[in-house]
């Protein structure tokens, strides 16, 4: 009786060919699982479309309120400027916003000939300085100075361009 057993368990039992199918069988479906899984991945990543719809409800949200803070700024700053308005008087001319007072005629023409001969040399000065740097940049930049001082690089406009030589 126990070796009918034995052989009716026999058939039971799996052969190594039928092992090693299993075995290459199970690879070939992980493989497939692991394909699987890669193309999957991104599309889970995708947000539905519940999730897209509560984001910008959230973000529609957020807009209206910045918005509303914005308007709430501007409305005091117009305030603001309407109460500096209603305090100051406007000047005609808006040069003249800075100066308290209007400047005192020069005492005799030998003072006024002195104040515009050191404005002058401060000017000069100043304007050589500025050649200097322009030319010294030219010069580390291996361009001319008119075209460092052009639109495309510094954007300066001379006395000589705007009024031609002196």
């Amino acid at each position: 009786r126990g070796g009918a057993i034995a052989k009716e368990f026999g058939k039971l039992l799996a052969t190594p060919q039928e092992i090693q199918e299993a075995r290459q069988l199970r690879q070939e479906l992980e493989s497939r699982f692991r394909t699987i899984q890669q193309e999957l991945n991104p599309l889970l990543a995708i947000p539905t479309m519940q999730e897209l719809e509560e984001e910008c409800t959230n973000e529609e949200a957020e807009v209206h309120t910045l918005r509303t803070k914005i308007q709430e700024i501007k409305d005091r700053i117009a305030a603001n400027v309407a109460a500096a308005n209603a305090k100051a008087p406007r000047s005609v001319h808006p040069h003249h916003r800075f100066q308290k007072r209007p400047p005192s005629p020069p005492r005799d023409p030998i003072a006024l000939k002195r104040r515009i001969n050191h404005m002058l040399s401060e000017y000069r000065a100043r304007k050589r300085k500025c050649m200097d740097f322009v030319e010294e940049f030219a010069d580390a930049m291996e361009k001319k100075p008119k075209d460092v001082m052009g639109e495309k690089m510094l954007g300066l406009d001379t006395d000589e361009m705007e009024w031609g030589t002196w």
